[in-house]
């Protein structure tokens, strides 16, 4: 078993507090509006520009005011229990599923109204002749005459331990080994956000779709949210052009998790490590108190041959419940790939 030293509250110093108003997903029960809120409010993945474009967060989702106005309509729909028939979350892949989200979200006349913003498409493939030259991710009315072309992902990756240059994005891998920050950066801002701009099939595409006519100039813009993730044993390190407020969580390997969870048996009181499905790694669960009625504290090691996410709950000296996020990887990782393909 790897020698990690293991420190008397470990995986706790990234959580943030069950009560945080900076985070309005946590007060919602109904895991559907969970998502949503997660969606709108989650920290942007990406804290800088990509070259000429921005993100687009600002114009889907407007002022302080507007956003304090989304929340409050999301508290009141969750009031409504037609909205906790979503459960359980889709079985799709996580990409997908955060696409879906945020097409609601565009499309339901609720947030159409804060944001002030219309739904015109999505998905819409880009052929030249036979080939697939690339797909717009959404195309949305934004006034006054003005269309916004946006490309949405969320993304998860980690530090692998040791690395001497957490500042470079392409040292942060995802559980696909394949998959790099600096990489994605590097697509997005080459490739998926200049199609309109190197592609003629795609500009004349979305003059169809858009409100501004085919003299009008649409812009560009991303909207990528997700988490980064530490080695358990090193400490908080962040790489340029990330969000300095982004949701962060802590990465072991699964021989590690044996060890964390022998731990907070003997050590620690008030812990709970509960196992997620993949579209539950966003929002999570709903958690108070009253839900540790037969909960299992601390999931079993198991063995998986795919990374494995738990919501790590605990209770702080003052009685303040936190949420922190703990991402188990196989022990081979990220050397081997192959067992992370289907992620």
């Amino acid at each position: 078993m790897t020698n990690v030293k293991v420190s008397i509250n470990p995986c706790t110093e990234l959580a943030i507090p069950l009560k945080s108003g900076a985070h309005p997903w946590l007060q919602l029960k109904s895991s559907y509006l969970r998502d949503i809120a997660w969606v709108i409010f989650s920290p942007n993945l990406i804290g800088t520009t990509l070259g000429a474009y921005t993100d687009a967060g600002k114009t889907l989702w407007g002022s302080a005011e507007s956003r304090l106005g989304i929340a409050q309509t999301l508290k009141e729909l969750d009031s409504d229990q037609t909205y906790h028939t979503y459960e359980p979350r889709p079985r799709m892949r996580l990409g997908h599923y955060f696409e879906s989200l945020l097409r609601d979200l565009l499309v339901l006349p609720e947030f159409q109204k804060a944001s002030h913003t219309k739904y015109l498409a999505s998905n819409i493939q880009v052929v030249e002749g036979k080939t697939t030259v690339g797909e717009i991710d959404f195309l949305v009315g934004h006034p006054p005459q003005h269309t916004l072309h946006i490309e949405a992902a969320v993304k998860f990756y980690l530090l692998p331990r040791d690395c001497p240059n957490a500042d470079n994005p392409l040292s942060w891998v995802g559980p696909n080994t394949r998959d790099r920050l600096g990489l994605k950066l590097a697509h997005l801002e080459q490739k998926q956000l200049a199609l309109l701009e190197k592609q003629p099939r795609a500009r004349q595409l979305a003059s169809v779709y858009s409100e501004s006519g085919s003299d009008k100039k649409i812009e560009s813009a991303f909207y990528v949210k997700g988490m980064l993730f530490i080695h358990w044993s090193s400490p908080v390190q962040r790489p340029k052009r990330a969000n300095r407020n982004l949701l962060m969580g802590h990465w072991l390997h699964q021989k590690d998790y044996i060890t964390l969870t022998e731990h907070l048996r003997r050590e620690a009181q008030n812990h709970f490590l509960i196992p997620l499905n993949k579209n539950d790694w966003m929002s999570s669960y709903y958690w108070n108190s009253a839900t540790l009625n037969g909960q299992a504290t601390i999931a079993e090691p198991s063995h998986n041959t795919v990374p494995k996410m738990f919501s790590h709950f605990f209770q702080q000296l003052n009685g303040e419940w936190c949420e922190g996020r703990i991402l188990v990887v196989p022990d081979h990782w990220p050397e081997s790939n192959a067992p992370s393909r289907i992620i």
